[in-house]
């Protein structure tokens, strides 16, 4: 008769083997996450992206350019990520452990407005599993300074509870000709004393013409009574205030005026 424990036994011996033949955080390694760049019409500026291999095989890597969003009114000027963005090499060979230096170039030309985003892509077979093609893109945002709209809401605001704990939850919306990246946080008020103060978790860049919610959670717990409510909210050096009067019953519901 087969025992139970010991097939148990042999598979966690079988993963442990398995996991082991594999580096934990093989790949590649691009520094830094992303670029932001701020330009004049007409100005340019060159940067570099550091690329390392953390694969115990040597890799080839294949670098490519592409759009990641494009303002109508530069789409209608011709103006794509060809015109903007150019990089100094097409292909990298990197030995196990070795890094690699991509120096980028960004233009931007003397009718562009308001932002340009575009991704430099890295495409390698993987250096464990061959045939299988990984790509790692990282993003390039340039703001075209003197062009910019810095034009957004804030919408649909949301109070519940999780247990005694507060969610808040906004959507802000950018009319503007900018992608945007929220920051805020939330003071709560009883009476003149400040009982909770926290942060809206990071948010994704928002794009002219989107929007996106905002969320965050505060990490104490929330008696009943009434409160009074200020969202704080920053976007491109811009800084808004909502205020709301807020009644938390012992039920857990929630009024909000």
């Amino acid at each position: 008769m087969v025992n139970p424990k010991m097939i148990l036994k042999k598979i966690l011996v079988l993963g442990i083997i398995f996991w082991a033949a594999y580096p934990l955080y093989a790949g590649l390694t691009i520094t830094p996450s992303r670029a932001e760049v701020s330009l004049k019409n007409g100005e340019s500026a060159n940067a570099t992206y550091n690329v390392r291999n953390d694969y115990v095989t040597p890799v080839d890597i294949e670098i490519t350019t592409k759009d990641w969003f494009i303002l109508p009114e530069n789409k209608d000027k011709g103006i794509n990520v060809t015109k903007w963005l150019s990089v100094s090499s097409k292909t990298f060979h990197l030995n196990p452990g070795e890094n690699r230096d991509l120096n980028y170039k960004v233009e931007v030309s003397s009718s562009a407005q308001g932002s340009m985003v575009g991704m430099i892509s890295f495409l390698t077979s993987s250096g464990v599993n061959q045939g299988i093609s990984l790509v790692i893109s990282v993003p390039v945002f340039v703001t075209v300074l003197g062009t910019e709209k810095k034009d957004w809401d804030i919408e649909n605001l949301k109070i519940s509870l999780n247990g005694r704990k507060l969610q808040v939850s906004c959507d802000v919306k950018n009319t503007g000709n900018i992608h945007l990246r929220p920051a805020g946080f939330i003071e709560v008020m009883s009476g003149k004393r400040k009982v909770l103060n926290f942060n809206f978790m990071e948010s994704r860049p928002i794009y002219p013409g989107s929007s996106r919610t905002v969320l965050a959670n505060s990490s104490s717990e929330i008696g009943a009574g009434n409160y009074g409510f200020i969202v704080h909210m920053s976007c491109a050096g811009q800084e808004k205030i909502v205020e709301k009067n807020v009644k938390i019953k012992k039920t857990g519901e929630i009024t909000v005026k």
